[in-house]
């Protein structure tokens, strides 16, 4: 029941353009149902490097523009995403925003590096967009990735919300990353960003209202399109 409510919630509000609700046509009967319940869903697709891409479904109790205010305070994500130790501000250029982030790696030293991120629009979705700044100087961590917010229905409280897809590809420097241990530690990492982003969105929805006003102007005084 909740599954067909919850693919139903996500066509009524038009998610991706009025289509089908492409973004949950992979999710199983009981994939969906978790995710009607509150609870993230991780996806795992083998590539062709050490860690396979990691897929996150969450539900989100908030606007998919507060969703892209919140996780674009790039500086912000230090304080909540787990093993994150900084965040700063290297560069802007238009669109794109660089940033250098310091990763506290389970059993191996610190690993620093620079993404570039970018808010794209399209409608009523957002997109967070991110891609490490290759240094051929430095032997570290490729990350790609992007959380896709899209509007839907909660079915549990018949309100507005958003649904996060958060997509994401680490291709480790390290040698030992083929190691189980490892790589269950980074599959882990992937899944608790997600959670963690869900959470500090709803925090900041029910508790801070102050800085969620002033990250919505920010990213509302960004350009349409990309932001």
């Amino acid at each position: 029941m909740i599954a067909g409510a919850l693919v139903a919630g996500l066509a009524a509000v038009g998610g991706l353009g009025g289509q089908s609700p492409a973004p949950l046509a992979r999710l199983s009967p009981d994939q969906l149902a978790k995710l009607g319940n509150g609870e993230p869903v991780q996806i795992l697709e083998p590539v062709a490097t050490p860690w396979p891409r990691s897929i996150v479904y969450q539900l989100i109790d908030a606007t998919p523009e507060v969703c892209a205010a919140v996780l674009s305070d790039y500086e912000l994500q230090a304080t909540y995403i787990p093993r994150m130790k900084s965040a700063r501000i290297v560069r802007r250029a238009g669109s794109d925003v660089d940033v250098e982030y310091v990763i506290d790696i389970p059993l191996f030293s610190d690993e620093r590096s620079i993404s570039r991120q970018r808010v794209i629009a399209s409608g009523q979705e957002y997109r967070v967009v991110w891609n490490t700044v290759p240094d051929p100087a430095v032997q570290a961590s490729i990350t790609s990735g992007s959380a896709t917010f899209v509007p839907m229905t909660n079915v549990r409280t018949s309100r507005p919300a958003t649904l996060m897809i958060h997509d994401q590809l680490v291709v480790p420097a390290s040698a030992f990353a083929r190691v189980p241990l490892v790589k269950n530690k980074a599959i882990e990492a992937s899944r608790e960003s997600a959670v963690a982003i869900r959470r500090q969105i709803e925090r900041e929805v029910a508790s801070d209202t102050a800085r969620l006003r002033r990250q919505l102007t920010v990213l509302r005084g960004r350009s349409p399109g990309a932001l």
